[in-house]
């Protein structure tokens, strides 16, 4: 998949060398310049031409230039070196991979520049290749493998590298192939990906990595009590299946993480119906489930010393014969009461008794993910994941995991006050806010009403609930990733059990 190449430019064979520039270079680097040397100017050329000018992902193809062996020269902008970081470097990388595939390259070659560690940027070559080269075409009936990439090259940018970019190589393919599969559940139409099927996937997973897994039907659902989950799968034909794979780092490591993931396999919004433009998307409402399996992929290649549990509540919301309805009063697997005002907000619903068994198993920490609200795509649009919480210490470590990552999230606040937007006067809680904002039809604060209520089931287990709604699905044509499910959460998750296995 990868390998690196200790040779000079111009011994070097390929489909593509990709080299990124930067805007505020004045002039070349000595290796730049070196290159350009035995290309006969071809990148100075560029840059007075403004044929590269460095800014972000513009590219500059050059096709069999001479004084090189390969087929195609690219030059990725960069922006300023200021703003060049990791996560910059993930999207040239995928920029390039999305450029070369349509000319059928099978191999492309980096020489990745930049203020960062050898180990990180073979990470990002590799990761963001990976990434950048997915089609999400596989129900097309072209050969979806023509674009693909067969081979990635790391060419060192100085003498000694070549241990560290193999090692951020590993960790790269390995992170970009987690997040493709993840993006590949999401992608699954509801006729195909069930709430079953969902299960059966969770369980191949664990068999495959040597973990335990425990997938609770209906039946034991009732007999536990977790009727939050059960009332949302009621106006469906599929039943809903709690999935848990448990992977046990160390017999004597006292921390367990709690991993939750929704997987509403598709959601119609049962009696309160959703409007049907659009309505086709709510097959990806199990990316945050398609992210806990994604991490846990990671965790079982990696094998850290840390216990975690990876929890998918899967569920169709159908507004069937069954369905339960707007006030009607559940009572969830920790005993408190919920009036369902809204069978729409039902992601918190099945989260409600998927967090509180996490918490049953034993875990010390819980993260949960999921497209809970519409009210965080207008907040913080396709871009940023909303992070809340309840211990502001744990969603400090969950952030910079994400940023480590290269994953945009923002803490937003869940202060008290919130509270009594869901107190019900017949129950404990409702499952949205009872009351609109004056003069408005608007319900205050939803994203961070779906927050304070899932904090009920946290209780006091340190808590962040990240509201992936809108950067679970990539809509825009970005230079670097194709429209479809992104796979976000994967990074995130895999990277923060091992920050907390290197700080145990």
């Amino acid at each position: 998949m990868f390998r690196i190449e200790s040779k000079p430019f111009h011994e070097i064979k390929s489909d593509a060398l990709v080299i990124n520039v930067f805007q505020d270079e004045s002039q070349l680097p000595a290796d730049l310049a070196e290159l350009d040397e035995a290309i006969n100017g071809v990148i100075t050329g560029a840059i007075r031409d403004r044929t590269s000018s460095g800014t972000f992902f513009e590219v500059a193809s050059f096709y069999r230039p001479k004084g090189l062996l390969v087929t195609r020269l690219l030059l990725v902008g960069s922006g300023t070196k200021h703003d060049f970081n990791f996560e910059v470097a993930c999207q040239l990388a995928g920029t390039a991979a999305r450029h070369v595939r349509l000319t059928g390259a099978r191999e492309i070659a980096f020489l990745m520049r930049g203020e960062l560690s050898a180990e990180r940027r073979g990470q990002a070559c590799v990761e963001g290749a990976l990434l950048g080269a997915l089609e999400m075409g596989k129900y097309k009936t072209r050969d979806p493998t023509k674009s693909a990439l067969d081979s990635i090259v790391l060419v060192p940018s100085k003498p000694g590298e070549e241990n560290e970019l193999r090692k951020g190589a590993g960790r790269g393919r390995l992170y970009a192939e987690a997040t493709n599969y993840a993006r590949g559940l999401v992608n699954e139409p509801s006729n195909i990906l069930t709430p079953r099927r969902l299960a059966e996937e969770a369980v191949a997973l664990a068999k495959e990595y040597g973990m335990q897994a425990e997938v609770l039907g209906p039946d034991r659902m009732k007999e536990t009590g977790m009727n939050a989950l059960l009332g949302v799968g009621k106006g469906s034909n599929e039943p809903p299946q709690l999935c848990v794979v448990r992977y046990r780092g160390s017999d004597s490591h006292s921390t367990t993480l709690g991993l939750v993931g929704k997987g509403l396999t598709f959601d119609a919004g049962g009696i309160s119906l959703k409007e049907p433009d659009g309505m086709h998307y709510m097959k990806n409402d199990m990316a945050g489930g398609a992210a806990v399996l994604g991490a846990m992929k990671i965790i079982g290649e990696l094998k850290p010393k840390i216990n975690v549990l990876g929890i998918v509540a899967a569920a169709e919301n159908m507004p069937g014969g069954g369905a339960q309805k707007p006030g009607d009063i559940v009572k969830a697997f920790n005993g408190k009461t919920i009036e369902v005002l809204d069978t729409d907000a039902e992601g918190r619903l099945v989260l409600a008794d998927a967090i509180s068994y996490a918490r049953h198993l034993g875990a010390t920490h819980l993260v949960d993910i999921a497209t809970l609200t519409g009210s965080c795509i207008v907040a913080l649009g396709e871009i940023t994941t909303g992070a809340m919480t309840n211990d502001e210490n744990w969603a400090t470590q969950v952030l910079k995991a994400a940023k480590f990552a290269g994953e945009k999230m923002w803490l937003l606040p869940t202060f008290q006050d919130y509270r009594e937007l869901i107190e019900s006067e017949i129950a404990d809680i409702t499952n949205i806010a009872r009351r609109r904002v004056a003069h408005s039809n608007a319900r205050p604060a939803g994203t961070i009403v779906g927050a304070m209520f899932l904090r009920e089931f946290a209780e006091d287990t340190p808590w962040v609930h990240l509201d992936i709604a809108g950067t679970a699905w990539n809509s825009r044509k970005l230079e670097y990733l194709a429209v479809g499910p992104t796979g976000v959460g994967v990074r995130t998750l895999a990277t923060l059990v091992l920050s907390m296995n290197a700080n145990s």
